[in-house]
């Protein structure tokens, strides 16, 4: 079924207050506010989350005894339909009455609740919200509903449907998916209807529009399709830059104009229509012969009809009174159009309106209600076709204050009254209209459909000339007198506001607010063009991903205004840089994107590159800050690296990802071997996934011994993956990706776990004093719950502090100085020990350093490698040795390999060190033969 979401968005769209609540019952006796729409939201001034969730007696203006209150309670729970009267309160406006009604759902056990304000002056219900609800509720009845998703190309696609839309089409879901869905089933004639609404949509506008379509069996059908957007802030919609990434719909059949067959009763939505009109809705044929009934009401006039049973009009009018309605009836099919008048009834006394709308040639639909108080003056009479002379005031009243211009025309269509809107709509007083002829006041090649020769009965966009020549974009309605009457009546809106409206909706959908550059939707047809003409003309394109390194660190120093600005620097910097040919985009993020045409291959568009990083050098000047700026580029060529715009862009963002990893400030250019390194990469990644589960990855430990007393100190737990599929992989292979997918997160707190329990069993076993050490990589690090988790681990499994170290780089402890510093002390609150791992290949501050409280330095192995040969590796590891004196820690030499490194070592007054000298990384059973045995294997 359509999604939850997807309905409430479609009934906030009716006027009509609506909430869904539950019926009480023994575990809830109280009705509870399942869901309300905007209507009843903005009725009341409370939110959504104040409603949803709260009893309905919220709801309630008065006390427990409040009557209208009473009843609708009453209703609910014997799972009645009610209609009644009570109050409401408002935060805005105090009290007000409204009519409730009450339908059951078909669970038994929820209820919709609709709410009609009162009119003033009136004690019944209002007028129904046609327009909204019972449209609105109709199609859900009588048509079928789908779901429309933004696509990668900035289109709509269909992406569900239900069943009636699949009886409708003759096609299951699966099928119709496959056909491209409904655009796939429209007639070519009128698939340009569909893909304009489409467009409509995604700029945020509601449509209604009728279509034919072909079906499974060859039939061509003609559809009534209404559709409304949902705006989110995310996902297709944020990379296309628009604000609406998802739309729902109703798909029904369009019956106009064809006679509804004789016998058939009334549809679920007529008689949904009936009941909320508080009328009768019947169809009868040319002599008044009823083909059905659909009553809405329960006096005896509606009685009476519902009860006809196909029997003759005469028996429930009386003879005069059916003579009249075929009177009606007649004209009604003669002239095409409605017609409406009030008649008395005989049995009765009581006064009622007729509304009679042809369905065809020989049939109409009529729709009976009770006619309002103060209008008996309109019994027996036909629809009026002009104003008495005592309705002149009226009439200048409304030609005054309507919001549309309105012209009466003569039989010869020149003007006979023009109101105030028309004045200011043409430029020209009313006396200067008058006379005039109506088709000289549009544009030329629109005066011959100007007048009411044709009279389409619906308003068609016309362009409007004033008086200094000014045009003017207009929606026209033309309509002939009613009667015999001649002459008509011309509608004029215009549409100036509405234009511009939609002129920045569709600005708004192709540029990047920010920069007022080209968004990722633009670029793309601008993309696709320029694939097309070089691919006639033979030549060769650039497409270019820009990214600025690091930018987040601009944001998170200087503020995120001083980052937009920065932002807008950048835009004009390598628009400045470009051809006015060339086009630069900004999809979003820190991310730019460039297509250069006719670069004369890799040479021609390497220099485009280097102009736009040439470009960036310069410092910005920011409100007195001077930030910098440095980019990675990713090119690929047209035709050699594809040939469609989605193809290009994945190959530039290949090349983008290869840069990043080469040097800052640099750009690389897209190869056919990049896409298999991406696919490897993939591929470890899906593997890490599924990696912890199926237990294929281990520890193993690698010993520290004390330099200074030949003693083992402890073991250093490391990462090791064994896969099925893939054999043994390097831990320099996927710690990276589990960094940049977060995997790390739940692999490094796996790891932490089964190091404490591994050296808690050899604990046990007799081997005190053992510390165990473990690798932490940044994304734990700066994890606002690590310390809390450290906290947990400790307090679980016994372990006591002062036998876990935790190794972290320099780059980690550095980014954020403040928050390490009380990190690091409320580790050493545990007893914690931290120790400062790679040391000597990072940018560590010593003014920093110093406030840091760490437990050791861990000099890098590339330091030790030729500490024994290199002059410039002897004097670092003096300089750290001497560091750590002063800071009174510990010094841990790492990847010792010789005798020699060893004593030099020890020599120079290192504490601690580990190597393939002392020992390999081993698993957990190795490992303890050889602690056991003092340092020496089975």
């Amino acid at each position: 079924m359509l999604p939850a979401a997807d309905l409430q968005a479609m009934l906030d769209g009716t006027e009509r207050a609506m909430l869904l609540v539950t019926r009480p019952d023994e575990v809830q006796p109280h009705p509870v506010i399942v869901w309300a729409n905007r209507a009843l939201r903005e009725l009341t001034g409370l939110a959504g989350h104040e409603l949803a969730g709260a009893r309905l007696r919220r709801l309630r203006a008065g006390g427990p005894d409040e009557p209208g209150f009473a009843a609708l309670l009453n209703a609910l729970a014997a799972g009645q339909a009610w209609t009644g009267e009570l109050n409401l309160p408002t935060r805005t406006s105090g009290t007000i009455g409204l009519i409730a009604r009450i339908e059951p759902l078909a669970d038994g056990c929820r209820a919709l609740v609709t709410l009609e304000v009162l009119p003033a002056g009136r004690g019944g219900p209002g007028e129904p919200d046609l327009a909204g609800a019972v449209r609105l509720l109709g199609d859900l009845i009588g048509g079928g509903l789908y779901r429309l998703h933004a696509d990668v190309d900035a289109g709509l696609k269909l992406v569900w449907a239900d069943a009636a839309v699949e009886r409708l089409t003759g096609y299951a879901l699966p099928e119709l998916l496959a056909r491209g869905g409904l655009s796939g089933l429209v007639v070519p004639r009128h698939r340009a209807r569909l893909r304009r609404r489409n467009l409509d949509l995604m700029n945020g506008v509601a449509t209604e529009i009728c279509y034919r379509l072909r079906t499974a069996d060859g039939r061509e059908i003609r559809m009534i399709d209404r559709a409304r957007p949902l705006r989110t802030g995310g996902g297709a919609a944020a990379a296309t830059g628009l604000q609406v990434d998802r739309a729902v719909g109703t798909l029904r059949l369009d019956h106009a104009g064809e006679t509804t067959g004789r016998g058939s009763g009334p549809s679920a939505e007529a008689q949904l229509m009936a009941e909320l009109l508080d009328g009768t809705i019947l169809m009868v044929d040319a002599e008044l012969q009823p083909l059905w009934v659909a009553s809405g009401h329960d006096d005896a006039l509606s009685l009476a009809l519902a009860d006809l049973d196909g029997g003759p009009l005469d028996e429930v009018l009386g003879e005069e009174l059916a003579e009249q309605w075929r009177d009606w009836i007649e004209q009604a099919l003669v002239t095409g159009r409605r017609t409406q008048t009030g008649f008395r009834w005989p049995a009765s006394g009581q006064v009622w309106h007729l509304l009679a709308t042809p369905m065809g040639a020989d049939a109409a639909l009529l729709v009976v209600r009770p006619l309002p108080a103060g209008q008996d003056e309109r019994i027996g009479q036909s629809p009026r076709t002009g104003f008495a002379a005592g309705e002149e005031p009226f009439l200048q009243l409304v030609l005054e204050h309507v919001a549309d211009g309105v012209l009466v025309l003569g039989e010869d269509e020149t003007v006979r009254r023009a109101s105030r809107a028309a004045e200011r709509i043409f430029g020209l007083p009313a006396s200067a209209l008058h006379g005039r002829s109506v088709a000289s006041l549009f544009q030329p090649q629109e005066r011959q459909s100007a007048g009411m020769a044709e009279a389409p009965g619906r308003f068609e966009e016309r362009t409007a000339v004033r008086a200094a020549g000014e045009l003017v974009p207009v929606e026209v309605l033309t309509m002939r007198l009613p009667g015999e009457l001649p002459g008509g009546v011309l509608i004029v809106r215009d549409m100036t506001l509405r234009k511009q409206t939609d002129a920045t909706i569709r600005n708004l959908a192709y540029t990047d607010p920010l920069t007022g550059l080209p968004n990722r939707l633009l670029f793309l047809d601008r993309l696709e063009q320029a694939i097309e003409r070089a691919r006639r003309n033979r030549q060769e394109l650039a497409v270019m991903v820009v990214d600025l390194d690091r930018f987040k660190l601009i944001n998170e120093s200087l503020g995120l205004d001083k980052g937009d600005r920065v932002l807008r620097a950048v835009a004009m910097r390598i628009g400045n840089s470009l051809r006015k040919s060339d086009t630069v985009a900004r999809p979003g993020s820190d991310e730019f994107l460039v297509l250069a045409l006719a670069t004369d291959g890799a040479e021609g568009a390497g220099k485009v590159a280097q102009k736009i990083l040439d470009s960036l050098q310069a410092p910005f000047q920011i409100n007195g800050d001077e930030p910098t700026v440095t980019a990675s580029v990713g090119i690929a060529l047209f035709p050699h690296d594809g040939d469609d715009p989605d193809q290009l862009l994945r190959n530039a963002g290949t090349a983008l990802a290869r840069a990043k990893e080469q040097a800052s400030h640099s750009y690389q250019f897209y190869t056919t071997d990049m896409n298999a390194k991406a696919y490897q990469r993939l591929v470890l990644e899906s593997r890490l996934r599924k990696a912890v589960e199926r237990g294929e990855l281990s520890l193993h430990f690698q010993p520290l011994v004390d330099l200074q007393e030949e003693r083992i100190a402890g073991v250093e737990a490391l990462l090791r993956w064994n896969s099925p599929e893939l054999g043994f992989v390097p831990p320099s292979d996927f710690i990276s990706i589990a960094e940049e997918t977060g995997l790390i997160l739940p692999i490094g707190e796996w790891v932490l776990r089964q190091a404490v329990a591994q050296m808690r069993e050899w604990h046990g076993d007799g081997l005190d004093g053992l510390r165990i050490a473990v690798n932490i990589s940044a994304r734990q690090f700066q994890a606002r719950d690590f310390v809390a988790k450290i906290r947990r681990l400790l307090a679980d499994t016994g372990f006591p502090g002062p036998f876990l170290e935790l190794e972290l780089t320099e780059s980690s402890i550095m980014r954020d100085v403040e928050e390490t510093v009380h990190r690091l002390r409320e580790l050493a609150e545990l007893g914690v020990r931290v120790t400062v791992d790679d040391f000597g290949t990072g940018y560590s501050s010593l003014a920093y350093l110093k406030r840091f409280p760490i437990g050791a330095l861990k000099i890098d192995r590339s330091f030790i490698a030729d500490v024994t040969t290199d002059a410039n590796d002897a004097a670092i590891a003096r300089a750290v040795v001497a560091l750590a004196e002063t800071l009174k820690v510990r010094v841990v030499g790492e990847g010792v390999e010789t005798r020699q490194q060893f004593e030099f070592l020890r020599a120079l007054g290192c504490n601690e060190a580990q190597g393939y000298l002392i020992g390999r990384p081993m698993p957990a059973a190795d490992a303890l033969v050889w602690l056991r045995n003092g340092g020496r294997p089975a």
